[in-house]
């Protein structure tokens, strides 16, 4: 069945900064950690972001948030 809002694309191979989360992604806590993940992992391979971050919460909304998985990642 096709879905017109659906639409796939290759992208080419690159690197990915990622940080595992858990518990509430808001502003606060992502900000706080885009931080964290621009100073220690990147700055240590000598990688720059070029885009924003993305962050995938990865849970329906009713998960508690101890059990929550949150990965926030830069390219």
């Amino acid at each position: 069945m096709r879905d017109g809002r659906l639409s796939l694309r290759e992208v080419p191979a690159h690197r990915v900064a990622a940080l595992r989360l858990s518990g509430w992604a808001g502003e606060d806590t992502v900000a706080e950690n885009t931080t964290r993940l621009a100073a220690a992992p990147m700055q240590k391979q000598g990688l720059v972001a070029v885009g924003e971050p993305a962050v995938a919460r990865c849970n329906p909304p009713w998960t508690p948030p101890y059990l929550r998985s949150i990965t926030l990642s830069a390219y």
